[in-house]
């Protein structure tokens, strides 16, 4: 499963490269980034009255969780052997404070 996971896409890399420019491609994904955080947010916003922010934040995770594992599949080796664990720590608990506090 995982391999044809990672063999779509590399398809689909291979087709971004060849059809659109690398400058385009760089603007495409910056507004299609920017459209999600905004939506991420609204969606927050509206279940934030009904739903506890910890949960929120907790199905958030596990959906770009899920969304990066071909990604991690890929690097695991690397992912597996962190140079300076302190600061990896350090970064964890900052945007888990910033996205409990900021939502």
């Amino acid at each position: 499963m995982m391999s044809s996971m990672l063999a779509r896409g590399n398809r689909f890399k291979t087709l971004l490269q060849g059809s659109i420019p690398a400058p385009l491609q760089g603007i495409l994904l910056a507004l299609v980034s920017t459209a999600l955080f905004v939506w991420v947010g609204v969606i927050v916003r509206i279940l934030s009255d009904s739903v506890d922010l910890f949960q929120i934040l907790l199905v958030r995770q596990v959906v770009f969780l899920i969304v990066l594992i071909p990604a991690i599949a890929v690097s695991l080796d690397v992912l597996l052997k962190p140079r300076r664990m302190h600061l990896h720590l350090l970064r964890i608990s900052g945007a888990f404070a910033a996205l409990y506090l900021g939502f």
